[in-house]
């Protein structure tokens, strides 16, 4: 496995503006999700693979949703870990707009 991993700021862009377009198409200008807690793995814990993450926590969609809008009047504030935030979003999005798509490795069940 390769010790780092470079990320093309660039297409992530991109690929957020053709993913939250097409939600927008399907969907209008809101999601309703059916559920709003989560679990949540520890940030050591996350990227270690050779071992079951041992520190489970509990997430919240709203609490994220929170956190990302004190951005709007307050962008000066934003913290890198805003994008975990967001990225806990993207997964409920996701998830639940493609249900059929559920494994971790993409296979469709």
């Amino acid at each position: 496995m390769p010790g780092n991993v470079s990320v093309d700021l660039d297409l992530l862009e991109e690929a957020f503006t053709v993913l939250l377009a097409r939600l927008r198409a399907e969907n209008g200008t809101t999601f309703s999700l059916d559920r709003d807690y989560f679990w949540s793995i520890a940030p050591d814990e996350v990227f270690d693979v050779y071992a079951p993450p041992g520190n489970l926590g509990i997430g919240q969609v709203t609490e994220c949703l929170d956190w990302l809008a004190r951005l709007r009047t307050d962008q000066d504030n934003a913290l890198p870990y805003h994008l975990v935030w967001l990225a806990e979003i993207l997964r409920a999005l996701g998830t639940r707009a493609a249900p059929g798509f559920g494994s971790p490795r993409g296979d469709r069940d």
